[in-house]
C-alpha cells in the first residue's frame, strides 16, 4: 500500500500544477478477467498482495492526491451489458456506496462486425444509462470496428453504419462525455 501510495502521489503530484494540464485520471486500468465470462479480478501484483480492496484505495489515494481531477475505472470488453460489465458495476457501486470517490468509467469497445445487431445496440445503451443512473460519467475510451479482409462495400457500409450507430448511442447520453476511436489510421478498423 505504501508503493501504491508513493507511485500515485508522485505521479499525480507531477501533473498538478497552478496551470490545470490533466482534468481526469484513469486510476485503475482493466482489473477484471480478461474474457468476461464470470467477472472475476483478474491476478495481478496488486490483487494478489493486497486483495480486491487495493482498487479502494487506489482511488482513496488518487483523491488526496489531487482532489480536483476526475477519477475513473477503465476496462475492455464491458460496452454491453454481460458479466465483466455487471462485476465492473457491482465494485463500483459498491465503492461509491462506501464513500469512495470515483467519478466515471470508461469502455475500451474492440468490436468486429459480426457483433454489430439492434440487440448489441440496445445493451450498449442499456449498459451506460445504469452507469449514468450511478452519477458517473462514461468515456469510450478505444473505439474499433474489426471487419474481415478483404472487404467489400456491404461491409464497409455496415462498418459505418455500427460506428454512426455507436456514436448516437454515446451522443444521446448527457453522461457520456468522450468518444476516441482506437486505431483510426487502420484502413479498416
Amino acid at each position: 500500500l505504501q508503493a501504491m501510495k508513493e507511485h500515485i502521489e508522485g505521479v499525480l503530484g507531477h501533473f498538478k500544477p497552478k496551470n490545470k494540464t490533466v482534468w481526469e485520471w484513469d486510476v485503475v486500468n482493466e482489473a477484471f478477467h480478461n474474457d468476461g465470462s464470470n467477472g472475476s479480478f483478474r491476478s495481478s501484483f496488486w490483487k494478489n498482495t493486497i486483495g480486491e480492496d487495493f482498487i479502494d484505495s487506489a482511488f482513496a489515494y488518487a483523491h488526496r492526491a489531487d482532489p480536483n481531477v476526475l477519477l475513473f475505472y477503465n476496462d475492455y470488453n464491458t460496452s454491453n451489458v454481460n458479466a465483466k460489465s455487471t462485476a465492473m458495476y457491482n465494485k463500483i457501486k459498491k465503492m461509491l456506496d462506501n464513500g469512495i470517490p470515483i467519478h466515471g468509467v470508461g469502455f475500451q469497445s474492440h468490436q468486429t462486425l459480426e457483433e454489430y445487431t439492434p440487440a448489441f445496440i440496445a445493451s450498449l445503451k442499456e449498459n451506460f444509462d445504469r452507469f449514468a443512473k450511478l452519477g458517473l460519467k462514461i468515456s469510450v475510451t478505444e473505439l474499433d470496428i474489426r471487419i474481415k479482409l478483404p472487404s467489400d462495400q456491404n461491409a464497409l457500409k455496415k462498418q459505418a453504419d455500427y460506428y454512426r450507430e455507436y456514436l448516437e448511442t454515446v451522443l444521446a447520453n448527457p453522461a457520456c462525455r468522450t468518444f476516441m476511436i482506437w486505431g483510426f489510421t487502420d484502413r479498416h478498423s
